[in-house]
């Protein structure tokens, strides 16, 4: 999730030309971002955030960044974009089960 949301940090300011300063949007991805960097800064390998062990992640520090988290209450999602992912989840379920069967 870091990466995704640096790398699309990146693209709204090198490829699109965004004015990141004033955008509310990017504001939620740093947050968010910033949020992860502070939340796993006490791991030092794979073993300290992996489920099984005791985790050193300190989630509560993500809630406390993440301004969509520490708003609480319900997203919403647009219908169309909901729409989308139900058909694609449908399609990719049809495609596995075909392949399957062969």
């Amino acid at each position: 999730m870091h990466t995704t949301a640096c790398e699309a940090l990146d693209q709204l300011i090198c490829y699109d030309g965004l004015d990141a300063v004033n955008s509310a949007g990017v504001e939620c991805l740093v947050r968010h971002i910033l949020g992860l960097e502070v939340a796993f800064e006490e791991c030092t390998c794979e073993d300290d955030w992996r489920v099984g062990g005791k985790s050193v992640v300190q989630w509560q520090e993500l809630e406390d960044y993440d301004v969509t988290r520490a708003c609480g209450g319900r997203r919403s999602v647009a219908p169309r974009a909901q729409e989308q992912v139900r058909s694609n989840r449908e399609r990719r379920a049809r495609q596995k089960k075909a392949a399957a069967t062969k």
